[in-house]
């Protein structure tokens, strides 16, 4: 089975969470997880992740959806997750 981590962080656009979701979460070909270090604010939604960052390490694919806020920096833990990844 083929491992897909998300990376969720908050302001993260909703629109990538719920497509990768759709496309990866409701295939049993693939083992899906939602990755963040902490619950994540998404709109007016408190998501609770499957899983913690370091989970992206061993995905075999890791999506990074983009935020609302472009001049916003990505958190530290995030980039050191997916450079790790």
């Amino acid at each position: 089975m083929h491992a897909v981590a998300l990376a969720a962080t908050d302001g993260m656009l909703s629109f990538e969470l719920t497509i990768a979701t759709e496309v990866f979460g409701e295939n049993p070909r693939y083992d899906f997880a939602v990755c963040g270090s902490e619950p994540v604010r998404v709109g007016r939604f408190l998501l609770e992740p499957d899983a913690g960052l370091d989970r992206l390490a061993s995905a075999g694919t890791v999506l990074v959806p983009g935020w609302a806020d472009v001049d916003a920096p990505p958190p530290a833990d995030l980039v050191d997750a997916v450079r790790a990844a």
